[in-house]
């Protein structure tokens, strides 16, 4: 038979159709129900997430339990502006979720490279590994923070008044700072309390106190 009639002889075979759209429509609805698993998976996972890290900064009307008011009085109650608290828990499980995986990264540093058995080792660096995941590096330390504008006092007046109350108090003044229209001071006790006053006048208005803060790190009533 010659080479002719043998290349005439051969039938292409392509696959039918119907097939080819079954695999295709097989293949979408994997990637389709995998895309879905993986989107539900992290849905989750933000969401336990969220309940993990609590409830974040809110506005408040009334004064946390753990703020000291007598010894630490309100000024010109009339003109505060805002209160915001912020508890412990919620900035530590923040700082924490954010520090894990540069935890685990110097997980192997931290180890050592002493000469062991192979058993001890293993038990050694799962010790250290719990250790380091579980060891905070925050203090938990509930924030409040109070907001005055426009107080018809000068800022230089207001700052002092609450300068000579900490002092009274047993607060130690740790720094201040000022400029032409700002002053501020840093102050902590030796009970864990510590904090921040600043006053400022934008206005040109004289003995006035265009905005101030006063933002306070307490122990947490959460133990």
């Amino acid at each position: 038979m010659r080479r002719k009639d043998l290349i005439q002889d051969v039938k292409i075979v392509e696959p039918p159709i119907i097939e080819l759209n079954k695999g295709s429509s097989g293949l979408k609805k994997s990637c389709f129900f995998s895309c879905g698993f993986i989107f539900l998976i992290l849905l989750g996972l933000l969401i336990g997430i969220k309940f993990y890290i609590g409830i974040g900064p809110k506005t408040v009307t009334v004064i946390p339990q753990n703020f000291p008011l007598d010894e630490i009085p309100l000024y010109h109650k009339e003109k505060i502006d805002k209160m915001t608290f912020i508890s412990g828990k919620y900035k530590s499980r923040r700082v924490e979720l954010a520090a894990l995986l540069p935890k685990i990264v110097m997980i192997p540093f931290l180890s050592g490279n002493d000469e062991t058995s192979v058993q001890t080792k293993e038990k050694v660096n799962f010790k250290t590994f719990f250790q380091t995941l579980i060891t905070p590096i925050t203090d938990k330390k509930d924030n409040f923070k109070i907001e005055w504008k426009d107080v018809d006092n000068g800022y230089n007046t207001f700052i002092n008044y609450y300068r000579n109350e900490l002092q009274r108090s047993g607060f130690i003044i740790d720094a201040t700072g000022e400029g032409t229209n700002y002053r501020k001071i840093d102050f902590s006790r030796s009970d864990g309390y510590t904090g921040t006053i600043y006053t400022e006048n934008t206005t040109d208005e004289k003995n006035k106190t265009s905005y101030a803060f006063l933002m306070l790190n307490m122990p947490s009533l959460e133990k």
